[in-house]
Order: C-alpha cells, then structure tokens, then sequence
C-alpha cells in the first residue's frame, strides 16, 4: 500500500529560503491551500511549491518496515 503527502513550500520573496507551510492527504485541498498562501497579505508569496512524499512498505525478514520516499 502507498499512502502519499504533499507538503507545501513556499517563498515571500525571490532571496528567501523555502518555508515549510503545512501538509496534507488530498491533493485538491493541497492546490486551494497553495492559492490562500499566494493571497494572504502578510505572508505574500512569490512563489509556492508543492513536494510529494510516499510512504511506502517493503518487507525484511519477515518484518513490515514502512519508508519515506520523496
């Protein structure tokens, strides 16, 4: 099974790093989520970008074992 994540990054101008806004299970309330962050006037984005993250199983040894991968 393989459950996804996709975390929102964003910029408030072009020299700044990346900040980590929040993460969630669907990608549609990811995409809203991205235009409220590039509309809000304290936190004007100039950029935003979205990361998918899977977790998924593998068995080893015998044992269920659940990794992240980006």
């Amino acid at each position: 099974m393989v459950n996804k994540l996709y975390a929102i990054f964003y910029k408030t101008n072009i020299n700044s790093d990346w900040r980590y806004y929040g993460a969630f299970t669907t990608l549609d309330m990811t995409n809203d989520l991205v235009c409220h962050i590039k509309q809000r006037a304290r936190d004007r984005a100039v950029d935003a970008k979205i990361r998918v993250f899977t977790v998924v199983e593998e068995q080893v040894r015998g044992e269920k074992n659940e990794f992240i991968k980006v």
